[in-house]
């Protein structure tokens, strides 16, 4: 998710956090933040399982990764 930010920018985000919100309030920020995130990643996936309820089972049971168009057909060019 975050593997183009480098050492630097964490760093600068760190200092940016500490100077705007303060060293004591930070902590509680954090752990807000990691647990709003947590919150949204299991609203994306009751919502991701509830639409896939409802599809009909032939298009609940498709593979996407076999229409990817840069994967050539398995039995070569056509």
């Amino acid at each position: 998710m975050f593997s183009d930010i480098g050492p630097l920018e964490i760093l600068t985000l760190l200092v940016v956090a500490v100077v705007l919100v303060g060293p004591d309030k930070l902590p509680g920020l954090v752990s807000d933040t990691v647990r709003a995130l947590r919150g949204l990643r299991e609203l994306a996936q009751g919502a991701r399982a509830g639409l896939r309820d409802e599809l009909p089972p032939e298009i609940r049971d498709l593979d996407l990764t076999d229409l990817d168009p840069r994967d050539p057909p398995a039995g070569g060019r056509r």
